[in-house]
């Protein structure tokens, strides 16, 4: 009886450990299958995040490329003007100096900026922004965007505001006689007090950082 008994329980041992390595084969198998889904989908996810941060990339090289046109071509150029009525009198002020100052003050308020934000946009409206792992680069890019559309609605004011003045004030006329025109100058300062107090220089200096704080982001990226 003894050994009948035993072979009948290493009949049914083998058949436990028969059955265990079945299962342990399948459940490995289940486990590496769902590893390497997740494995794909991983890098699927990060694929599409690479892909939003390059397109927000390229619209922050363009936006910072604005700026620096703003700069050079807008600000500078009326800083000059500013900078000339800073250092004398307004009784000392001479008219051709002023009217050599007048083409950039009209390009100068006739300014409208504006930044790009469709690929930051797609970027929220994806589903794939909460995939991005690197938090403080995110917040940097969230900051960013906050920080152009400020800007935007600043130079949109400070439009308004110069357009309105110089055109009710300063703005030169245009006469036509038969069929010739000529620009007529005006013989006043225009936006004397705006320039001279000196506020083109704020606008520049805050305009140098946001653009300095845009390339050190796209460094990043």
């Amino acid at each position: 009886m003894e050994n009948g008994k035993w072979k009948i329980d290493e009949k049914i041992m083998k058949s436990i450990v028969k059955y265990l390595r079945e299962v342990s084969i399948v459940v490995v198998g289940v486990a590496i299958t769902l590893f390497a889904s997740q494995w794909v989908a991983d890098r699927g996810e990060q694929r599409d995040v690479a892909y939003n941060l390059d397109a927000i990339k390229m619209e922050l090289e363009e936006n910072a490329n604005t700026l620096q046109i703003v700069i050079d071509e807008f600000l500078k150029p009326v800083i000059a003007y500013s900078d000339y009525l800073s250092s004398r009198e307004r009784s000392l002020l001479e008219p051709d100096s002023i009217a050599k100052y007048q083409i950039p003050v009209m390009s100068h308020v006739m300014l409208k900026v504006t930044f790009s934000r469709s690929a930051f946009e797609a970027f929220q409206n994806s589903g794939v922004m909460h995939l991005m792992k690197d938090r403080e680069l995110l917040l940097e890019i969230l900051n960013s965007y906050d920080h152009l559309a400020l800007m935007e609605q600043a130079f949109i004011k400070e439009h308004e505001i110069l357009r309105h003045y110089f055109m009710e004030n300063d703005a030169p006329k245009l006469n036509i006689v038969g069929e010739e025109a000529e620009l007529q100058l005006n013989d006043t300062v225009p936006l004397y007090d705006y320039y001279k107090l000196g506020i083109p220089n704020d606008i520049l200096a805050s305009t140098e950082d946001a653009l300095l704080q845009l390339q050190t982001l796209v460094d990043r990226l």
